[in-house]
């Protein structure tokens, strides 16, 4: 018997139906297609998952070599993680629905903020060590600039990476948190992805100016004039830069 077709935003009420009739196959056959329409990469990849454990489920069962304990239990785990997808997705005829407003999932906007600052960072060791190279720090002082710029980057790498690697083996589980595919909100995209390139480019411009000798005191380098400049970049940015990171990544950690 063949399916309907699925709507573009399915009501969560019939998904949920189909889960509490144990309907996990035209439940999730709704799901991909929805994730398909809609243009939600997350959605589509963790309804895959659940798809290739419903498979693995099936070939277990038919096998006859799988305690029937066992078989419930993991189809109960497909069925829990199943109901956590559905709850994470837009009530149907919700505006936010649409494929062109469906924004980006916290889970992506999470991984762009990790990938962002690593690049980033070391980009920046990478341009000091140039520096240090050419003449234009000596090896202490460009040293110094490292370690003025190492600790906060230091505190958020630990806490982005613990979050990577527990997210890691929830998808390896197929247990998706609802709140990982919510959509982040348009300002703080714009804020966020304004806002760190601008710090990246204010602290490669500071660092230029200094090498090409703007700063001078007393007929040499002032050095401690490009130190103070970086702890106050350093302090107004990483007020905004914890708040998103901590914010985040701090936050899935409940979830």
């Amino acid at each position: 018997m063949s399916l309907p077709a699925a709507s573009p935003v399915p009501d969560k009420k019939v998904l949920q139906a189909q889960l509490a009739a144990d309907e996990l196959e035209q439940c999730l056959a709704q799901l991909q297609s929805f994730a398909d329409t809609a243009s939600l990469p997350d959605v589509a990849r963790e309804a895959l998952l659940l798809a290739a454990r419903l498979e693995d489920l099936r070939r277990d069962s038919r096998a006859g070599d799988t305690p029937p304990d066992t078989l419930n239990q993991v189809r109960n785990g497909i069925r829990r993680a199943l109901l956590d997808l559905i709850e994470g997705m837009p009530e149907a005829g919700d505006k936010a629905a649409s494929p062109a407003r469906a924004g980006m999932s916290e889970r992506r906007f999470k991984m762009l903020i990790f990938s962002l600052m690593a690049v980033g960072k070391l980009c920046t060791v990478a341009y000091i060590v140039l520096h240090i190279d050419t003449g234009g720090f000596t090896q202490q002082q460009g040293l110094s600039v490292i370690a003025l710029l190492l600790p906060a980057f230091t505190a958020y790498v630990g806490v982005m990476l613990a979050e990577v690697i527990q997210r890691r083996n929830e998808v390896s589980a197929a247990k998706p948190g609802a709140s990982e595919l919510r959509p982040v909100s348009r300002a703080i995209r714009v804020a966020t992805f304004t806002i760190l390139p601008l710090y990246f480019l204010l602290l490669w411009t500071l660092i230029s100016r200094y090498t090409a000798g703007y700063w001078e005191k007393d007929g040499e380098s002032d050095f401690g004039a490009l130190t103070t400049w970086l702890a106050i970049l350093e302090s107004g940015f990483g007020v905004y830069v914890g708040q998103i990171v901590y914010g985040l990544f701090k936050g899935g950690e409940k979830g």
